[in-house]
């Protein structure tokens, strides 16, 4: 199942979305112009929109505010991979120089301070208190998520409890959000939204272990990103900490200390290898599984249509695609 046949049961929508996306970012300002014609923000895959426009069809329908909230969740995404890169001196996104590689860092965080404020000023055009809450609890929570995963980084010493804490917040948070705001744009249900917003954190936590295992086994071409950068940022995600828990203390302070040294190509496959060995990589896809069925089991209550059944496939997608 690819995102774009997901998709298909809103490409009008998606359409209309994409054009209004591009329109709120255009400025008066050089380098903002530059940056959109340079492609960066079209290349996305646009997964929160999506799920935001989806979300609002399973309620009843989209209106004139699951556009505006679309864009607000896309235009908070965007702003934080723009700083995230630069926290990370990552040098390619989506297959691409990244920005800060392209224009350095200061212009990548005056940048997605702007894309910021663009964010915050939609969200007055939606005048709803609730759609404040959500997005508001989900920028602290990724805010959160970031400094817990740089300290983490730091001590070398993440637990499979303080991952799992840290990826819900970097990453389960706002595809969360953006599930439930599709439906409280729409509906004043509030047992509906509650199951999106559950839908969305454990697809969130699906989709950011899968993406972990495939930076160790997934390739450049289809992560559009280098295999291993986690591990080149000494970061410890599922399958490693899964490994290190199975392993002999001699075996986890050598590995330790080839993460803190960093990690050339040959050392990387090394680390990859004995991952594998260790069933770091099975755990892990087996625990982005048991998310997976708990996010489906979150619709079970909707009626059944093609939204419902998109849904479902989204979450199919988020643990088997390979970039």
């Amino acid at each position: 199942m690819t995102l774009q046949k997901i998709r298909s049961v809103v490409s009008k929508e998606m359409r209309r979305f994409n054009k209004e996306f591009e329109n709120t970012l255009k400025s008066n300002i050089f380098i903002v112009d530059r940056v959109i014609k340079y492609g960066f923000l079209r290349r996305g895959k646009r997964i929160r929109p999506t799920l935001t426009l989806l979300c609002s069809h399973l309620c009843g329908g989209v209106n004139e505010n699951s556009f505006r909230v679309a864009i607000i969740a896309e235009l908070l995404h965007t702003a934080t991979l723009i700083h995230d890169d630069v926290v990370d001196e990552s040098q390619v996104r989506r297959g691409m120089p990244s920005v800060n590689a392209r224009w350095k860092n200061k212009v990548s965080v005056l940048l997605g301070d702007y894309i910021l404020s663009k964010c915050l000023a939609a969200m007055l055009d939606v005048r709803d208190f609730r759609v404040f809450e959500i997005l508001s609890q989900a920028a602290r929570r990724m805010s959160q998520g970031e400094l817990n995963q740089i300290m983490g980084n730091r001590r070398l010493d993440l637990s499979e409890e303080a991952y799992l804490n840290m990826i819900s917040d970097k990453t389960a948070a706002l595809i969360s959000a953006s599930c439930e705001l599709g439906g409280a744009v729409v509906v004043a249900d509030d047992d509906r939204c509650l199951g999106l917003k559950k839908y969305g954190e454990c697809l969130g936590m699906a989709y950011q272990i899968r993406d972990d295992i495939l930076d160790l086994i997934g390739t450049k071409e289809k992560m559009g990103k280098p295999v291993g950068s986690d591990l080149g940022n000494n970061g410890l995600t599922l399958p490693l900490i899964h490994a290190m828990s199975e392993a002999r203390p001699k075996e986890r302070s050598r590995v330790l200390g080839w993460l803190k040294k960093g990690t050339d190509g040959s050392r990387r496959e090394e680390i990859v290898a004995w991952v594998k060995e260790k069933g770091g990589i099975q755990y892990a896809t087996e625990k982005s599984q048991q998310y997976a069925g708990q996010a489906i089991s979150h619709l079970s209550d909707c009626p059944d249509s093609p939204y419902k059944k998109a849904l479902e496939n989204f979450v199919t997608f988020a643990i088997t695609r390979h970039g």
